[in-house]
């Protein structure tokens, strides 16, 4: 590129260039009688900014419970703008009040293929986040990446079923009832409940042992149980990631039934005259 000023000026203002770019320079005099030989070339870069454009393909992948991959590829090379220093990684659950944003900043190891990932640990389990990359230079950030929303992977309840309680209906039927764990322990989708219940009688429970029964719904009655009998019951939730932790035992007896009573001979003497 060339640019023309007034014979009588000394200094010339040279654009558009492109930042943190190196530039050769040579001034050549112009008169009627033609061009002069040229300077002395000078050398000169022009001073950098924030990169122009956003890190591209980015790629968010769940891990497991607590832990999401983001993978990305620089910007474009042209508008880097300066050295790339590294990235900024922008982070925000999307669930529940907390929706503060977390910044994690990644130096500019990359994998040998032109692409970077890196791990956010320590996340909320079966939660949603929006992830933001940005890449820097000494100028500061650039613009960030379109969000990408991921979902940590289901765990097992952190927490047992609440209000469970039971009461006996008959002498081998027991209905217990239980409210749902808390919504911010159970870390996924609650599939069902499995209760856990045995005799408390030591010979009753060496001859049955314990016992287990499914239920989708927030009560169920327990069937072929003993008379009069005292048995423990504890329920758990589970979901896809597994069974979680068990409700303390409560104890129920069974009604009493089929009551037997002492058998009594009794023997009328008659006198026949």
């Amino acid at each position: 590129m060339q640019k023309m000023v007034a014979g009588d000026n000394t200094v010339a203002l040279v654009s558009p260039l492109k930042p943190a770019t190196s530039y050769h320079f040579r001034v050549l005099a112009e008169n009627h009688l033609g061009t002069s030989a040229p300077s002395d070339i000078l050398h000169a870069q022009t001073d950098g900014e924030i990169p122009g454009g956003p890190p591209r393909h980015v790629i968010v992948e769940p891990l497991g419970p607590q832990q999401v991959k983001v993978t990305w590829q620089p910007p474009d090379r042209s508008l880097w703008n300066g050295e790339l220093l590294g990235y900024t990684i922008s982070y925000a659950n999307l669930g529940g009040n907390d929706q503060s944003v977390n910044i994690t900043r990644v130096g500019i190891t990359g994998n040998g293929d032109g692409s970077y990932d890196y791990r956010l640990t320590g996340l909320r389990k079966y939660t949603q986040y929006s992830v933001v990359v940005k890449a820097f230079n000494n100028k500061g950030d650039g613009p960030g990446s379109d969000p990408v929303t991921v979902q940590t992977l289901e765990d097992v309840p952190s927490a047992p079923p609440q209000n469970v309680a039971c009461a006996a209906l008959t002498g081998q039927n027991i209905q217990v009832t239980w409210k749902p764990p808390p919504s911010d322990k159970v870390h996924g989708v609650v599939q069902g409940y499995k209760l856990l219940y045995e005799a408390a009688s030591v010979v009753l429970e060496q001859q049955a042992g314990r016992e287990t029964k499914i239920s989708h719904a927030l009560s169920t009655v327990l069937h072929g149980l003993s008379p009069y009998t005292n048995y423990t019951v504890q329920v758990l939730a589970y979901t896809r990631a597994g069974e979680g932790v068990a409700s303390s035992p409560i104890s129920c007896t069974t009604e009493e039934t089929g009551k037997s009573f002492p058998y009594v001979a009794i023997c009328i003497e008659t006198n026949v005259s």
